[in-house]
């Protein structure tokens, strides 16, 4: 058998494979009441609960025909969870939506994020929605008064990126009322983004999958419904440096599947100003409301690391609705880039500067070997704090070794900036170690690759060869402070 075709032999069976494990699942899902009667078509419609959670509550994804499962972006929290995953370590955002909903509903949401030193980002969400007042009556069919009904739900969120692939996760506890009755319940939201990898690519395609509101069934009264559980595929086409198109495509368990195309023009791009504008076109809601129901728009504005987002969308004769939301980055952001994960310019942290730590110069009674040592560890260190990019050592020696440079000559301002050309950095940690009895003295300067400017200078000692990692510990911390 030829090598292709047991390649395609292969794919066939993988395709099946998958396919009775979905099959397995569903079954499994439908048998323990988290799917209705005809999950996945028409005929489950109005048979879900907690429908407040189905649509993104950010207006930038409402503009969007409610898509943008790809998108990279403080408001991303409440819908693929992969999307906060690129706050640095002490970075993070705040923001507010308000949305005013038909009749005199409205839904409204708040959250929080922040990045940690483990390199994962924590958020914290919470939503809640209004039906507004309505009238009671007896039996008679007289008026009696009137009752308010609304949904709400608290969630935590822990999202991480590992470069080739982007992570993310929502626990959400779920609580509804209706009059005097009331109901719990638990769910999860689970996405994963994969940024376009080739690197001289003209145009890049990245892409996403999400499982949304899988949770447990919600008994209000003597009934009991399932959550609106979403299965979300999508893909965003980098179609030029300032527009943005998206596909997304949808499996909710109580509708046939459909598809959305959506677009995010930006018009002002400065380094403290940003216009986009937005547009978006939602096939469920054509079919539910017409060819113009389809439509959605608005914009955003971002001054500095301050965002102000806007949603308008048609429901054709039933009205129109209007969606608004504040955001304010906090950290170490709201610098304008054009970076290559595409991150949400206005959300966009600053790029870490590169750093390449040199071998530190041995001094007296300290052999080249001990030397090279510290100067790892002092590198492992400086690595930990996550203020800089870093070039390995391993990278160092191989571009020493290819150029030839003389290691005498490492206190050059030329060679300061040769380094910067080889090895792409911005800043380079040169220094010396030498011994005084039993104490080793460590003094490191970090000097900018560009101007040849000492940046800074410490030092500090090491009583004995013991204490060695603690002083490059406490060292790299003076250096990075």
């Amino acid at each position: 058998m030829t090598p292709r075709l047991q390649n395609s032999k292969t794919f066939r069976h993988a395709n099946v494979f998958l396919a009775l494990l979905f099959f397995l699942i569903m079954a499994s899902l439908a048998s323990a009441g988290f799917l209705p009667d005809g999950a996945f078509s028409d005929d489950a419609i109005g048979t879900t609960t907690a429908n407040f959670l189905k649509n993104p509550p950010g207006a930038r994804f409402e503009a969007l025909a409610k898509g943008g499962l790809v998108l990279n972006g403080a408001d991303a929290v409440f819908y693929n969870p992969a999307g906060i995953s690129y706050f640095p370590s002490g970075a993070g955002n705040f923001s507010l939506s308000y949305e005013t909903m038909l009749e005199s509903g409205y839904r409204s949401n708040m959250s929080y994020l922040k990045g940690l030193e483990s390199g994962w980002v924590r958020g914290f969400g919470f939503l809640f929605y209004s039906a507004g007042e309505m009238d009671s009556f007896n039996a008679m069919g007289d008026k009696t008064g009137s009752f308010s009904s609304y949904d709400s739900a608290f969630q935590t969120t822990y999202a991480k990126d590992f470069e080739k692939f982007k992570i993310g996760a929502n626990l959400k506890f779920i609580h509804s009322k209706i009059y005097t009755e009331s109901a719990h319940s638990v769910a999860v939201d689970i996405g994963i983004i994969v940024p376009d990898g080739r690197p001289l690519a003209k145009t890049r395609t990245d892409v996403a999958l999400a499982v949304r509101n899988l949770g447990f069934p919600m008994k209000l009264g003597s009934m009991s419904h399932p959550l609106p559980l979403e299965l979300v595929g999508g893909l965003l086409w980098d179609y030029s440096p300032n527009l943005d198109i998206i596909f997304e495509g949808k499996l909710p368990v109580d509708h046939k599947p459909y598809l959305l195309f959506a677009g995010e023009y930006e018009i002002i791009s400065s380094d403290s100003l940003g216009l986009f504008l937005r547009a978006g076109y939602n096939f469920k809601n054509q079919d539910e409301l017409g060819f113009m129901g389809g439509f959605s728009s608005g914009f955003g504005v971002q001054i500095k690391n301050i965002v102000l987002d806007y949603a308008f969308v048609l429901y054709g004769d039933l009205g129109d609705t209007h969606k608004i939301t504040f955001s304010y980055g906090f950290g170490n952001q709201g610098e304008r880039t054009k970076d290559k994960d595409r991150l949400r310019r206005i959300y966009a942290p600053k790029e870490k500067k590169v750093l390449a730590v040199l071998t530190l110069k041995n001094g007296e009674n300290v052999s080249k070997e001990r030397s090279f040592t510290i100067s790892n560890i002092l590198e492992a260190e400086i690595i930990k704090t996550g203020k800089y990019r870093i070039v390995e050592r391993t990278d160092l020696i191989y571009v020493l070794s290819e150029q030839k440079i003389n290691k005498s000559g490492l206190n050059s301002v030329d060679n300061y900036l040769k380094f910067g050309e080889l090895l792409a950095a911005d800043r380079v940690i040169i220094g010396e170690i030498f011994k005084e009895k039993k104490s080793y003295v460590i003094s490191a300067k970090i000097i900018s690759v560009a101007t040849g400017e000492v940046l800074k200078s410490e030092s500090e000692i090491a009583t004995d060869e013991y204490n060695l990692r603690t002083a490059c510990k406490l060292l790299a911390q003076k250096l990075i402070r």
